[in-house]
């Protein structure tokens, strides 16, 4: 009820994990000291516009042109498996890239006084550019086979391929190991979209646990010779009988020293 009443959730019944409210908890009285607890597990994106200005003003300019938009997760839609051939590696480079093609290219500069134009220069607007990158990245897939989706049309199931490591920023990267993603955990539905289990590798990442609330007394249990790149990473990974992948969650190598190393770039 506290969750609805803050309108975290829309109903009591919703399918929501609690992993997507918490950020939305620690914003409910946002104050100075919660702000890294948000950034936590939000990515922060904004429109930035450039002008290529003209010789009159002196050349070019940029003005953001947006407050800070966030999301606790990047939202695969069901087309996105062709366009990207099923490739997670390829939906974050998308997302994180700052060379996507501009939207709003050759309009008006916004320089405008009383209906008077102040530069006659060309602008276009970068769309969703993330200045700030969450410690936690989710990537929500879904699966079109599950009931939980009974209003899709694409019946098909979709194995996404989930790489061990995502790179947010190449040249990042080059510069700073620590700026990369490491894949942690899946959270799994059954084809009845009823029930949620787990499936996530130690710190160490030496042994790999899955989860399930309603077996084993509610305590995670290490699967036998399992590894990495049997139960975790790639397209044909072994999983419970009848569950799909529903999220899967990356953590930043570096933690927040990564995190602000990408934001000062």
């Amino acid at each position: 009820m506290f969750l609805k009443q803050n309108a975290i959730i829309e109903e009591l019944d919703q399918f929501d994990l609690p992993v997507a409210w918490l950020p939305m908890l620690a914003r409910l009285e946002y104050k100075k000291q919660y702000s890294l607890a948000v950034a936590y597990f939000m990515i922060f994106s904004v429109t930035l516009s450039q002008c290529l200005g003209s010789s009159e003003i002196g050349g070019g300019h940029t003005q953001v042109m947006s407050t800070l938009r966030h999301m606790p997760f990047f939202q695969v839609e069901a087309h996105h498996y062709k366009k990207y051939d099923g490739l997670i590696s390829k939906v974050c480079e998308v997302c994180f890239t700052v060379n996507n093609p501009p939207t709003s290219p050759h309009t008006n500069c916004w320089w405008v006084h009383e209906g008077h134009r102040l530069c006659s220069g060309k602008r276009c607007d970068l769309e969703n550019l993330v200045v700030s990158i969450p410690i936690i990245l989710g990537n929500e897939v879904g699966d079109e086979t599950v009931k939980l989706n009974h209003h899709t049309t694409h019946p098909e199931r979709q194995q996404w391929d989930f790489p061990p490591t995502i790179f947010p920023n190449l040249k990042a990267v080059a510069k700073n190991a620590e700026i990369v993603y490491d894949l942690v955990g899946f959270v799994l539905v059954n084809v009845g979209g009823i029930h949620f289990t787990a499936r996530y590798i130690s710190y160490d990442h030496r042994k790999i646990y899955t989860y399930d609330g309603l077996k084993h007394k509610g305590y995670p249990v290490e699967e036998q010779a399992a590894s990495l790149e049997t139960h975790l990473a790639g397209h044909n990974i072994e999983l419970p009988e009848g569950y799909s992948i529903w999220q899967a969650y990356y953590c930043l190598r570096g933690g927040i020293k990564a995190q602000k190393k990408f934001f000062e770039m």
